[in-house]
């Protein structure tokens, strides 16, 4: 009995020491992988440049207009501190192109747009690293608060128009439109959320790819349109807005401190 004991014992000290020293193991990394590491107060900075394309919504006339958009340009400058477990904040400064886009059928035209002006704009967002048990950065993710400011005299800011008569249109097709267009604040605000990855290229340099989606909420640039269809006389009238609301992929260096 006692030698039965003993050898159950002795087999549990083995076993213990076994597990202990598997779990060891697990923990144990490469030194590829402990350079993966990323304090949680790590800091950095970067830059970034990429496209940015805002949205211009239609109230109405949805016969014959669509929502619209452009890519413009996007330059910007970066922040993040790490605060703990993974989360950090970042705030982000920005020069981006804002383009005026409507989308429709006359003719063998599907719409037309320009350079409306530049804005700037400033965020700060709250973002969370998902990283891997072996240091590996899978991506990031944040959301945040975003304002804009236009550089440009609020008021009138143009107009645009189209007419085109053909044989072949039917009735209740669109064949005249003119829009005018009024820059009715000079700033816009909206919620962001981003996905970004992170590529450690070398020490402490990364290439940083990012998608940003912002939901607008201030109405800042108004379009109004009279419209003609065949067949009818009478002219419509709708109008479209921007708010803010945009989509951004970016493209960027960022150092670790």
């Amino acid at each position: 009995m006692k030698i039965f004991i003993t050898l159950i014992a002795a087999s549990l000290v083995f076993s213990s020491f076994t597990l202990g020293q598997k779990k060891q193991e697990e923990i144990v990394l490469t030194p590829k992988q402990e350079q993966r590491f990323i304090a949680p107060n790590a800091l950095f900075i970067g830059v970034n440049t990429g496209g940015a394309r805002m949205l211009n919504k239609m109230e109405g006339g949805l016969n014959h207009f669509k929502n619209g958009g452009l890519v413009g340009q996007y330059y910007g400058l970066n922040i993040e501190k790490g605060i703990r477990r993974n989360f950090f904040v970042a705030g982000a400064i920005s020069v981006l192109e804002i383009w005026d886009k409507r989308s429709y059928n006359i003719g063998p035209f599907s719409g037309d747009g320009g350079n409306a002006f530049w804005a700037s704009q400033i965020g700060i967002q709250l973002g969370y690293r998902v990283i891997g048990p072996k240091n590996y950065n899978y991506f990031n993710v944040a959301v945040g608060f975003e304002n804009g400011f236009v550089m440009d005299q609020k008021g009138p800011n143009g107009s645009s128009g189209l007419t085109i008569t053909q044989s072949n249109q039917q009735e209740g097709d669109l064949y005249s439109y003119k829009a005018t267009f009024d820059l009715n604040h000079n700033w816009y605000s909206a919620l962001s959320f981003q996905l970004s990855k992170d590529f450690k290229l070398f020490k402490g340099m990364y290439l940083s790819l990012a998608y940003n989606t912002q939901f607008g909420l201030r109405k800042f640039f108004v379009t109004n349109i009279d419209y003609y269809t065949v067949g009818n006389e009478q002219s419509n009238a709708t109008s479209s807005f921007m708010d803010g609301t945009q989509q951004q992929f970016l493209v960027g260096l960022k150092y670790k401190f």
